[in-house]
């Protein structure tokens, strides 16, 4: 997208090459729009469902505290590099042969990229103090099965509309990750022990940065536990001691969750008909209604003519 931006120059990419055929690249910015808002989409849903922490967070702060620190520069610095090399991988991507061609360095896009995931995972595991080492790999994991899902559409594409293969990834995706949540919601028990494992709390801090993340259910079953013999108030250091004790001697968990009343009719009709929407998308994406099945456009960007909906560019 940033290289069809350049079109508003009246250039193509930054080789400020003339385009030869101006309508092409407009039309092909349409497409990427939408294909990068569903991607924002679906890259926000799945953080939601993996449950995991921010890598940065907004303001950046020049400090000289621990790396955790979602704030911290060099977090920051981090995350821009990784985002660089993710952009400049997928640059990869290539589908000039056409539908029903092999591509093979969309073979290579997705051995590259999912090896960037895991190589990025091992730099940033001990970047998430409030999530357990396996709920950090299920996420980087569960990021690279995502991409060599995505990619493998167009490793031998059978659609000849971009569109409706875009709407068809994004359809498949969302049920998955909608059937996922609805698992995780209706077994809670199971994916904490399978993905999250929930840290246990037995060293608790009341001055620990994390203390905000701390379930408010934790806080109230600890205090009703708490013997304040009579008090009517207690300070807030003789709170934090017991809170503290107590904790330590029971080894609480921090999250055990039970899916008692979360399945409420409101919830059943809110999931039914995402389903349905999605499937009735679905649908359509594949049935590719109004398709017109003849060469678009006369020219590729490059200036090479397209041909039975290739063009001179291909990688033989």
């Amino acid at each position: 997208m940033i290289e069809e931006f350049w079109l508003t120059s009246g250039y193509w990419g930054f080789t400020l090459d003339p385009p030869y055929d101006q309508e092409a690249r407009y039309d092909s910015l349409i497409r990427d729009t939408i294909c990068c808002m569903l991607g924002i989409h679906l890259a926000v849903k799945f953080g939601k469902l993996m449950r995991i922490t921010p890598l940065v967070k907004w303001p950046i702060r020049f400090t000289n505290d621990n790396r955790p620190n979602p704030h911290n520069a060099w977090r920051w610095l981090k995350f821009g590099i990784q985002g660089g090399c993710m952009w400049q991988i997928t640059l990869i991507f290539n589908v000039d042969k056409g539908p029903f061609n092999f591509n093979l360095n969309n073979v290579f896009l997705i051995f590259c990229y999912s090896s960037a995931v895991m190589i990025f995972y091992l730099w940033n595991v001990n970047d998430y103090p409030d999530c357990s080492k396996r709920h950090v790999f299920c996420w980087y994991f569960g990021w690279a099965v995502v991409v060599m899902f995505v990619f493998g559409f167009a490793v031998y594409p059978v659609f000849r509309s971009a569109m409706y293969l875009i709407l068809c990834v994004e359809c498949l995706l969302s049920l998955s990750m909608t059937t996922l949540d609805a698992l995780i919601n209706t077994y809670p028990a199971l994916f904490d022990e399978l993905i999250f494992q929930p840290l246990k709390s037995s060293s608790f801090d009341m001055g620990h940065s994390s203390m905000s993340s701390v379930p408010i259910w934790l806080i109230e079953k600890c205090c009703s536990e708490l013997d304040f013999a009579g008090r009517t108030t207690v300070s807030f250091k003789d709170f934090a001691d017991l809170l503290s004790a107590k904790m330590d001697k029971k080894q609480i968990l921090v999250g055990p969750r039970s899916s008692n009343g979360y399945w409420t009719l409101e919830r059943q009709l809110k999931l039914g008909a995402k389903v349905c929407f999605r499937l009735v998308i679905l649908y359509i994406a594949i049935t590719q209604p109004l398709l017109y099945d003849g060469v678009q456009y006369k020219r590729h960007w490059c200036g090479n003519p397209n041909v039975e909906w290739g063009n001179g560019c291909s990688w033989d």
